[in-house]
């Protein structure tokens, strides 16, 4: 609901629009944005990418957890993960090859950046990594209790882990544009970042331990941080510069956070809190309908 909300805005009120032009309405209805997505072009509400991501995975998950329910192939299933993790690499240093390595002598750094963005780093096959990781990691847990316990015994290990291929990641992604960073960077990130994931489960690890104020109420507004922070950036920069504040000033930085969380949190107020309820309020109805069935069955 929050994002048919923002959506709504942006294109009920282009001044909310960070470039002068934006994608057509019907590729972030599809959730189709992400391909072929030219940000010289249509600019604003670029970041509604990874949404599109996030809904193809919601998409794909339960149609393969469906086809490998089948028992001759249960037993595939890790190995499939292994399997779409090279294929991954595979492809985007194939992708790089095609598009990227002999660049046109008349193309800018701009033109490099928008072609490397275009046809690898938003296309939903090509960005699947952290996808990839996260579903082992749950394999793991729910079908491997044993492997698990282990893993999770070894917190400030993974942490050490965690912290040494991100940073190893980082060294990598100098060059963002450049083949180490197709082929080997987006891979880099998610297996240190999953380690990070896994040491903060981990009830004797550091991380576990380590208590953060204000972190949950961050990540309750995370989602509508994500949505709304360029608008309220524009937004802030364009008023605060006609009273004449300069745009990386402190003041404008200051009112530019607190603008980002307020918008946050009154969406959170005024649209996710009220159709979470609906969601909770349905599930729970559907669950009394279904459960004398189920006692019978």
């Amino acid at each position: 609901p929050t994002y048919f909300f923002v959506l709504a805005a942006y294109f009920l009120f282009p001044i909310l629009w960070e470039e002068k032009d934006i994608s057509p309405l019907w590729r972030f209805l599809t959730f189709t944005q992400n391909f072929g997505l030219d940000i010289s072009r249509t600019g604003s509400f670029t970041h509604a990418w990874s949404l599109c991501v996030e809904e193809h995975f919601y998409l794909l998950l339960p149609i393969s957890i469906l086809i490998f329910r089948a028992k001759a192939l249960r037993r595939f299933g890790p190995y499939m993960v292994g399997a779409l993790l090279i294929a991954e690499i595979t492809l985007r240093a194939a992708l790089w090859q095609h598009f990227l390595r002999t660049p046109s002598p008349m193309s800018s750094y701009h033109d490099y950046s928008v072609l490397f963005l275009r046809e690898i780093y938003y296309p939903t096959y090509a960005h699947t990594d952290g996808l990839f990781f996260g579903v082992g990691l749950a394999l793991i847990q729910c079908f491997r209790p044993d492997l698990w316990r282990i893993l999770a015994g070894q917190g400030n290990k993974l942490l050490l882990a965690g912290l040494a291929v991100v940073t190893i990641a980082i060294i990598v992604c100098q060059d963002f544009h450049s083949f180490t960073t197709a082929a080997f960077g987006f891979f880099l990130f998610p297996l240190g970042f999953s380690a990070l994931v896994l040491a903060s489960l981990s009830p004797q690890g550091y991380l576990a331990r380590m208590k953060m104020p204000g972190i949950n109420r961050f990540a309750t507004l995370a989602y509508s941080i994500y949505l709304t922070h360029k608008p309220v950036i524009k937004l802030t920069h364009l008023h605060l510069s006609r009273l004449g504040f300069a745009k990386f000033s402190l003041t404008t930085s200051l009112a530019t956070v607190c603008g980002i969380f307020l918008t946050a949190s009154l969406l959170h107020e005024i649209i996710e809190k009220p159709f979470l309820k609906l969601r909770k309020n349905l599930l729970q109805k559907k669950q009394r309908h279904l459960s004398p069935l189920i006692s019978r069955t």
